[in-house]
């Protein structure tokens, strides 16, 4: 509906299914059910240093499967649906990583202060 995309285009909401039976006595358990996901994004200053903000950046990437045993709730994440939702704008070292990495970084989310 329209308001379902309305709520869906602010920043920080998502759409999500949550599978069919994914816990015992779910209501569902025959068809996925349409969610809101929340996004989650780890901030930082401005003023942090750039290659600081690259080496977190990378480290957080490359031990992706280390944080997805640790925490469902990351299970989605990946480096193509990184900025999914998000409305603040990216650190310059993390913009490194991410061009590194082939990643398209959309307008929005580079540059300003």
């Amino acid at each position: 509906t329209d308001a379902w995309n309305d709520y869906l285009s602010t920043p920080g909401y998502a759409a999500d299914a949550l599978p069919a039976g994914s816990y015992s006595n779910q209501v569902n358990n025959d068809e996925d059910l349409l969610a809101t996901a929340y996004v989650m994004f780890l901030s930082v200053n401005k003023d942090m240093d750039d290659d600081v903000a690259y080496q977190l950046t990378k480290a957080m990437f490359e031990n992706l499967d280390d944080a997805h045993s640790v925490n469902q709730g990351l299970a989605p994440l990946t480096l193509d649906n990184a900025f999914v939702s998000l409305g603040a704008r990216l650190h310059p070292g993390a913009i490194r990583y991410y061009e590194e990495m082939g990643v398209s970084i959309p307008d929005n989310l580079r540059g300003g202060s």
